[in-house]
C-alpha cells in the first residue's frame, strides 16, 4: 500500500580513509623430499604448524617460515620450495674425538643453532670410538636437519641439503667429557646449485619482504625485485633480504660492488659470527618489519618509545636500529671502524649494544649511486625506502578513491558535481601531504607544507583527460648520529 509523500532513501557506505595493503612475505629455499609442496610452485598463506609437512621437517624453507612465525603471527606468509640440486654434495663437518673417557658426564654439542641440540651420557671408561657411535646415533636419531655416522672415533655430521647452504653451518661444542678431547671441524664442501629460473615469472601478488637463501642465484631476485620497484597503474614494490656469511673482508668488498635499492645483504662475518642459519635471521628482521607496518599491531617489545608500540605507516620512518634480535652472543665483535666501513659498502650487521643485548645495526640497502655515477643517499637505507614506499603508496591509493569516477576540466568546478581541474588536484595533494605530515612521514609544519605547494606543479590534457604532476617531497629521515663539542669552563 502506498503513502503519501513518497519517500525514497537509500543506503551508502561512509567514506573511508583508504589503507595500505597487507603486508605480506615470500620465502624462498630449499625443500626435502618428504615435504609436499611443489618444487618452483607458490605455497600461499602458510598456516603455523603447516611448515614441517609441506617443506620437510626443519627443512632450510621450513626452518625460515617457523623462526618467522615465532614472532609474527599477524601476516601472510607464502613460499617458493625449491628442490636441491639432485648431483650435488652435502655440505659435512666432523667431531674428532680421542682418549678415553675417567668420569661419566653428559657429552652436549649443537648443530646450526641452539634448536639442534644434542646430550649424551658418555659412562666412564667408554673409548674415543665408543663415545663417537654414541654421539652419531643420537645425532641421527633426532629429528634435526642431520645425519651422523662414526668411524674410529670421528663423527662426521651430514647436511640433510644438498649444496652449498650447509657450508655456513658451524658445530658448537656445549660442554665435554673429562678424558675425552674434541677437535670440530666445521660443515663445508657442499656444492651444486639450485635450479631457481623462472620461479618469479608467474607471480602477480606484491611482496614487501622476499627472503632468499645466499646460496640461491641472487640476480634471480634482484632482477624480478628492481623491476617491480616502479612500476605503471600499480605498487608491487619490495626488498629482498639475505644473509651471507664470509669473512669481514670477502663481504664487504661483494656488497661494495652492489648498488640496489630493493636489496638488503644483512653481513654475518666470520670474526664475529652469530651462532644461527642465516636464512633465520633474514627472516626474523623481516618479520618483525612486517609487523610494524601493519596497522594495529602490538610492536611494544620491537621499539623503545612506548608512544610507538602500535603498527602502522608511520612506523616506516622510524628507524630499524635497536631493534632486539633472539640470538646468542657472538664469540668477537667488529670495530667502529668496520661496522661504520660496512654500513657505507651496503651491508646491514647484527650487533651487541652496551647492555650486551644483540640488536640491530643501521639496515643500509646495497644502493649508493644514481644511474649517472653521482652519490645518492635517497635509498640508502631501508628506512628511506620504506618511507618513500608508504608515501606513494598512500597517495596512489588515495588518489584511487577520490577520483574513481570524476570529470576532468580546464574551467572552473560545478557546484555539485563530480569534477576536478588543476586546481582542486593540487589542493587534494597538499591535504595528502598534510596527512602524511601528521604521521611523522613527510616534514610537518606550515613551512613544510608551503614549500611542497610552491614546488607542487599539476597539469591537465583535457584531450586525453589525464593529469601530470610533480611533487618534490620532503621526507623526515631517521636519526643516526650527534655531533657536537663539550667546552669546559670553570667560571659563569
Amino acid at each position: 500500500m502506498l503513502t503519501a509523500p513518497y519517500v525514497n532513501l537509500q543506503l551508502t557506505s561512509a567514506a573511508a580513509e583508504p589503507k595500505l595493503a597487507e603486508q605480506k612475505i615470500l620465502f624462498v629455499g630449499q625443500k626435502l623430499a618428504a615435504g609436499t609442496a611443489v618444487s618452483k610452485a607458490l605455497t600461499t598463506d602458510i598456516q603455523k604448524g603447516e611448515e614441517d609437512a609441506l617443506f620437510g621437517t626443519n627443512s632450510i624453507l621450513s626452518m625460515m617460515v617457523k623462526r618467522a612465525r615465532s614472532f609474527n603471527e599477524v601476516n601472510r606468509f607464502d613460499a617458493i620450495a625449491l628442490d636441491d640440486n639432485g648431483a650435488g654434495t652435502a655440505a659435512t663437518g666432523t667431531i674428532a674425538l680421542s682418549g678415553t673417557a675417567t668420569a661419566t658426564a653428559d657429552y652436549i654439542v649443537q648443530i646450526g643453532n641452539e634448536d639442534f641440540q644434542y646430550s649424551v651420557t658418555i659412562p666412564a671408561t667408554t673409548t674415543a670410538t665408543a663415545a663417537g657411535t654414541l654421539i652419531a646415533s643420537a645425532i641421527t636419531a633426532g629429528s634435526f636437519p642431520f645425519s651422523a655416522t662414526d668411524s674410529l672415533g670421528t663423527v662426521t655430521v651430514t647436511f640433510d641439503h644438498k649444496g652449498t647452504a650447509g657450508n655456513e653451518v658451524k658445530i658448537n661444542l656445549v660442554q665435554g667429557v673429562a678424558g675425552l678431547t674434541s677437535v670440530i671441524t666445521n660443515l663445508a664442501s657442499g656444492a651444486g646449485a639450485v635450479d631457481v629460473a623462472n620461479i618469479f615469472d608467474n607471480l602477480s601478488e606484491r611482496y614487501q619482504a622476499i627472503i632468499y637463501s645466499q646460496d640461491l642465484d641472487q640476480d634471480t631476485l634482484t632482477d624480478f625485485t628492481e623491476a617491480r620497484f616502479n612500476t605503471d597503474n600499480v605498487v608491487l614494490d619490495g626488498v629482498g633480504f639475505i644473509t651471507k656469511t664470509d669473512t669481514y673482508a670477502n663481504l664487504k668488498t661483494a656488497i661494495n660492488l652492489l648498488n640496489l635499492k630493493t636489496l638488503v645483504i644483512l653481513a654475518n662475518p666470520s670474526e664475529m659470527r652469530f651462532f644461527e642459519f642465516g636464512t633465520n635471521m633474514a627472516a626474523e628482521i623481516a618479520a618483525k618489519r612486517a609487523l610494524r607496518l601493519s596497522d594495529g599491531s602490538g610492536i611494544a617489545d620491537l621499539v623503545i618509545d612506548y608512544r610507538e608500540a602500535i603498527g602502522g605507516r608511520s612506523l616506516a620512518s622510524l628507524p630499524y636500529f635497536n631493534t632486539p634480535i633472539s640470538l646468542p652472543l657472538p664469540t668477537g665483535r667488529l670495530t667502529q671502524v668496520q661496522i661504520e666501513d660496512m654500513v657505507t659498502a651496503g651491508g646491514a650487521l647484527i650487533l651487541v649494544n652496551e647492555a650486551n643485548q644483540v640488536v640491530t645495526g643501521e639496515i643500509p640497502t646495497t644502493y649508493k649511486t644514481n644511474a649517472g655515477g653521482t652519490n645518492d643517499p635517497g635509498f640508502k637505507y631501508l628506512n628511506y625506502v620504506d618511507t618513500a614506499s608508504v608515501v606513494r603508496e598512500f597517495l596512489f591509493r588515495s588518489i584511487k578513491d577520490k577520483y574513481a569516477q570524476t570529470r576532468a576540466t580546464s574551467g572552473d568546478l560545478v557546484v555539485g558535481k563530480s569534477m576536478s581541474n588543476t586546481a582542486s588536484v593540487k589542493a587534494f595533494l597538499v591535504e595528502k601531504y598534510q596527512e602524511l605530515a601528521e604521521d611523522a612521514l613527510t616534514v610537518y609544519g606550515d613551512a613544510a607544507t608551503k614549500f611542497f605547494k610552491d614546488n607542487l606543479t599539476v597539469t591537465l590534457d583535457a584531450a586525453t583527460g589525464v593529469y601530470t604532476f610533480f611533487a618534490l617531497t620532503p621526507l623526515v629521515v631517521q636519526a643516526r648520529g650527534f655531533n657536537g663539542v663539550i667546552a669546559i669552563q670553570f667560571e659563569i
